[in-house]
């Protein structure tokens, strides 16, 4: 079932908002707010894309006709009859403005195939410190396999993919799966 604009608009109304004096970055808005829907690369591949209709704009894909202007007014109006709402009460404009900027120039400008995730330049330095979550990551492993059957370390991964990797990686295969 999709998330209705309403529902996301309401989420969004609780996460604080900045003073002046706090204005952040396109690049700190776009991992605060955007990169749920639409991913660290920009090409709208997440969990949550996985049930909004219609599905969030993939940037590496932009069509021409997307301008700085629409997307300034999208950012700050929302989208009727999608998910994308208004950021109007929650960014001032010169956060939007910067986020608009940040997402013209790094993906739909200078995106790059191999513009990854799992990357020190995109703060994940050291990624495989998390390699013991990579088999739930894989769908190799359940995060709901009894605790009985796994290993120390495959405790750890799942304790690690759980807490921290799940929120993009969803399980390839239903969390109710026990086989493991």
């Amino acid at each position: 079932m999709a998330i209705r604009s309403l529902t996301l608009s309401v989420f969004l109304s609780f996460l604080a908002l900045p003073t002046a004096a706090e204005s952040r970055t396109g690049e700190e808005v776009y991992k605060f707010y955007c990169y749920q829907c639409h991913g660290y690369a920009g090409n709208g591949v997440t969990a949550s894309a996985r049930y909004l209709l219609p599905a969030p704009r993939d940037f590496t894909r932009a069509p021409a006709f997307l301008t700085r202007e629409r997307m300034v007014y999208s950012v700050t109006h929302g989208r009727p009859g999608s998910a994308m709402a208004s950021f109007g009460n929650v960014l001032d404009a010169g956060e939007i403005e910067a986020v608009v900027d940040y997402i013209r120039s790094t993906f739909m400008a200078e995106f790059r195939p191999d513009y990854r995730y799992h990357t020190e330049e995109n703060g994940w330095p050291d990624h495989e410190r998390y390699a013991p979550a990579f088999p739930y990551v894989l769908g190799q492993l359940s995060a709901r396999a009894p605790q009985g059957r796994l290993s120390e370390s495959q405790l750890i991964g799942r304790e690690i993919f759980v807490q921290a990797c799940i929120n993009c990686h969803e399980p390839r295969r239903p969390m109710t799966d026990t086989r493991q």
